[in-house]
């Protein structure tokens, strides 16, 4: 398996990455895990961009570069690293291997990309894999990063989101034009899932992927719906590949009066890139995010096996909301199962006028409680493994 993982800058794509080996490492190699002579064998991950800075002098001298070089010089200096770092891998032909680098780069305002597509090309990637996350935290990695340095640049929220969209629209291009005869397999994946969950998506493809769905920004401020809603999460992370739609918590402005900042709880991040967010600043761009997160977990969704909604009439609503309404729609629309929790004790009576929404109607499981619906979901995966193990389909992406 070849992975090539994409990634603007502040999303720590190598320490990331580099969390995902140890595991594949430590459940694939015994004994030593990844501390065995044999791991750079089974596994390697080379980050191009990093090595090209190193060879830079470090970040301080790179910015430099970036800022001031010819763009000619800077792209043969990318293709001489880039080069250098497949033939390295060649030659010591791991059975897996992870070839990070930038899509594009953003600098004084510009979006430019080094890309050598024949170099890629000779790297035969089996999989691409696009790590975003959170703009605002993107902006402090970068800022913390650059006051280090001593360098000057910087950038906005605003160019952080923008820029995770074309950095996700070049992993697209990738996809459908680096191989000729087939489009390469993409998943765009948010740093903020633990690396276990990567581990899964990558070696572990018998595992069915799920998307969960439950309320988010009607709840955000009241303790014991985070509190029901984080039990539903945990439920699934150690059985499926989830994608969790919280990982991506990009408006944290709950709907109290007046609205205030409040990030999903139990969120890891190594920053806190909402220290000097205001509510007004996110006001400003509340268009843009609504849109990214729309389109953001409907492509998800699309990645996904099939779709679990946690009470999707949360508080004895008449309609799901608006999230999880439009993401069971997705789902039904790509003709993927859907389960549901819905506890008509709590959240009132399954009613003709709550069945006329089509997902729910059409939903291969309602159980009230969540440990009935995993076993449902369970079933599922049993069969998927079954017929993954009778065909002898690989359990990596090869």
């Amino acid at each position: 398996m070849k992975v090539l993982v994409l990634g603007t800058a502040g999303v720590s794509k190598l320490e990331y990455m580099n969390a995902v080996r140890a595991i594949a490492c430590d459940q694939n190699i015994r004994p030593g895990g990844a501390r065995s002579s044999r791991a750079d064998k089974f596994l390697i991950a080379r980050d191009v961009d990093k090595e090209l800075e190193q060879k830079k002098g470090g970040y301080a001298q790179y910015g430099v570069y970036l800022s001031e070089t010819d763009q000619d010089e800077q792209e043969k200096d990318w293709s001489s690293a880039c080069e250098n770092v497949i033939q390295d891998v060649g030659q010591l032909n791991p059975q897996h291997a992870f070839l990070l680098i930038h899509g594009v780069y953003f600098r004084n305002k510009t979006f430019r990309s080094m890309l050598d597509m024949n170099l890629l090309r000779k790297f035969s990637p089996t999989l691409i894999l696009v790590l975003i996350e959170d703009a605002y935290d993107v902006v402090a990695r970068i800022e913390r990063k650059e006051k280090a340095a001593g360098t000057r640049s910087r950038c906005m929220m605003s160019e952080a989101i923008e820029w995770r969209t074309v950095e996700t629209m070049v992993g697209n291009l990738l996809s459908r034009n680096l191989n000729p005869v087939k489009r390469i397999p993409i998943f765009v994946v948010a740093r903020k899932h633990p690396p276990e969950m990567v581990y899964q998506l990558l070696f572990e493809r018998w595992r069915l992927i799920v998307y969960l769905a439950f309320p988010i920004s009607q709840v955000r401020h009241n303790r014991k719906a985070v509190s029901q809603i984080n039990e539903f999460r945990s439920a699934f992370a150690d059985d499926f590949t989830v994608f969790d739609p919280v990982t991506i918590d990009e408006y944290p402005i709950t709907r109290t009066r007046p609205p205030r900042i409040k990030r999903w709880p139990g969120l890891a991040s190594d920053v806190d890139g909402l220290r000097g967010m205001t509510v007004s600043a996110f006001k400003a761009l509340e268009e843009d995010i609504r849109k990214t997160i729309e389109l953001r977990d409907f492509l998800l969704v699309d990645q996904s096996n099939c779709l679990v909604a946690y009470r999707p009439f949360y508080g004895r609503r008449e309609s799901p909301s608006s999230g999880v309404d439009s993401e069971m729609s997705q789902c039904l629309n790509r003709g993927k199962p859907i389960f549901v929790v819905h506890d008509g004790k709590v959240d009132g009576p399954l009613t003709s006028a709550r069945m006329m929404f089509k997902p729910m109607a059409s939903a291969t499981a309602i159980r009230p409680r969540i440990d009935e619906i995993l076993n449902e979901v369970k079933l599922t995966q049993n069969a998927r493994q079954q017929k993954w193990e009778k065909e002898g389909l690989p359990n990596t992406w090869e």
